[in-house]
């Protein structure tokens, strides 16, 4: 099942931290718990986390009982939601690529030092 379909269904989720996953998660508004392990993730996690929409775990201390706290927590304190619905509502007020796409000649021309081709 295509996780934009499942998490919609969502109260909260459990994951790697993947940006991904992540960020699919973040726009349907939903708290998250996350175990980042490798690459980027320790930081996608730091900044779920520094928005105040989900909690991060270390994988190396992450026993059945750490994960099941930290959702508890999750679940059980309302900022974690209204921290995930703010996000999730940022997110959403960004442009989408194709409005970017748009812009990158202009701004490539004034970030070269020349004047926009139109």
């Amino acid at each position: 099942m295509p996780l934009n379909a499942l998490i919609p269904t969502c109260t909260a989720a459990i994951h790697h931290a993947g940006p991904g996953t992540t960020c699919t998660i973040a726009r349907h508004g939903v708290p998250q718990v996350v175990l980042p392990w490798y690459f980027d993730e320790p930081y996608v996690a730091r900044g779920l986390a520094d928005a105040g929409a989900g909690i991060t775990l270390d994988p190396a201390e992450a026993t059945g009982g750490a994960v099941r706290d930290s959702l508890r927590r999750l679940l059980g304190e309302p900022a974690f939601a209204v921290a995930a619905g703010r996000l999730r509502d940022e997110l959403l007020a960004q442009p989408a690529a194709n409005e970017l796409a748009a812009l990158l000649p202009d701004l490539t021309a004034i970030h070269r030092g020349s004047p926009a081709a139109g």
